[in-house]
């Protein structure tokens, strides 16, 4: 549990970089066609797909969070195997099974750069 608690905040997304126009009729690095570069996280947010513009202040950070949520995939997926292997063996009996499930809080993050919890199990 402590080892989960220490992935706080994490996220299941993808950090994509990719050249925009910023839209400005005088710009001359629009105007040459090349652009800025910037950063952007595409997640899923209650089934709904989102994306969030990261500065490069950010990005650090945002690339922490998002290896803490693939970390997270990792213990939770292995722990869903020892799950079945366990209820194979019949070991597993319900409510008589300590310790098998553990608490996990998923931790999502808004735009505005803040954490929040999203949800627990």
């Amino acid at each position: 549990m402590a080892e989960v608690k220490a992935l706080a905040p994490a996220i299941k997304g993808v950090l994509t970089q990719f050249k925009r126009k910023c839209g400005k009729p005088g710009c001359k690095k629009c105007a040459s066609g090349e652009g800025y570069l910037i950063w952007q996280l595409s997640y899923y947010s209650g089934g709904v797909h989102k994306n969030c513009h990261v500065g490069h202040g950010q990005l650090e950070a945002v690339k922490k969070v998002i290896e803490n949520g693939k970390i997270l995939q990792q213990i939770m997926s292995a722990n869903g195997f020892k799950l079945v292997k366990l209820r194979r063996r019949k070991k597993f009996r319900g409510s008589n099974c300590h310790g098998a499930m553990v608490s996990i809080q998923i931790i999502s993050i808004r735009c505005s750069g803040t954490s929040s919890v999203a949800g627990g199990v």
